[in-house]
């Protein structure tokens, strides 16, 4: 289990990069609850999203729109800082549901009924664009991964952009369908400052008998005792995902 005080003493057994989690959300909501959520969304964001296109935002959309606004209002990153700030936004099957609707609609009916809409709304790239135009963030914005299992495509690169591209701190937005349930995670990163104590730690290399990293176990950390080590494919991470998520909401 990652424990800072300890595990800093084997800060020279290979290479590391500390984070501190400035912000952490998480929220799953049942078909019923989305309806309500969408008329959030509408209220929440009608400076910055017209009508159109709330109406034919997915789900997954939806959620994320919500878990990032919180997140952005928890992270304590200054205007200008939010304004170059990263983001890496992994949805899982973005669009399934209702590209199989329009294909059936294609081939029963022809191209004139199916909606324009379907691409721009629900590619891979969709929801990172939208969470930006949505919050004004004017940073690299990124969609990665795409199918079940691939959450730590997400980690992966938003390490790249806050270490490498020194960025003020990159939000990474992970959303999915499990079964009947909608379900997004929100975190904030930023790098360790000298005195603060690192929540998360990515170490490349074999992660050992961590777990998979998903956001179903994601979820059950934040929801517990919110410590966890996950293996990310050729890499291994380390969070403290409760302790972060007290932090941020005192």
């Amino acid at each position: 289990m990652f424990d800072p005080a300890t595990d800093a003493a084997e800060s020279g057994n290979g290479p590391h990069f500390d984070c501190t989690l400035a912000a952490v959300q998480s929220l799953a909501v049942g078909p019923a609850e989305l309806i309500g959520l969408r008329g959030r969304v509408s209220t929440q964001f009608a400076g910055q999203l017209s009508v159109g296109v709330i109406k034919q935002l997915e789900e997954q959309s939806v959620l994320a729109l919500l878990t990032l606004k919180q997140a952005i209002e928890q992270s304590g990153l200054t205007v200008e800082e939010l304004d170059r700030c990263g983001l890496i936004a992994c949805a899982r099957t973005p669009g399934r549901k209702r590209i199989g609707d329009s294909l059936v609609k294609f081939r029963d009916s022809g191209a004139w009924s199916m909606s324009p809409h379907v691409i721009p709304y629900l590619s891979l790239h969709s929801l990172p664009g939208l969470l930006s135009q949505g919050l004004r963030l004017h940073g690299p914005n990124i969609g990665v991964g795409g199918l079940p299992g691939s959450e730590s495509e997400a980690v992966w690169a938003a390490m790249a952009l806050l270490h490498g591209d020194q960025l003020p701190g990159v939000f990474v937005v992970l959303t999915g369908w499990n079964e009947d349930v909608c379900q997004c995670v929100t975190l904030c990163l930023q790098r360790v400052a000298s005195a603060d104590i690192p929540k998360m730690r990515f170490r490349p290399g074999h992660g050992g008998d961590a777990r998979p990293l998903t956001l179903e176990s994601l979820r059950a950390a934040i929801e517990s005792d919110g410590s966890g080590n996950w293996e990310l494919g050729g890499a291994s991470l380390a969070m403290r995902l409760h302790e972060a998520r007290l932090e941020a909401a005192a």
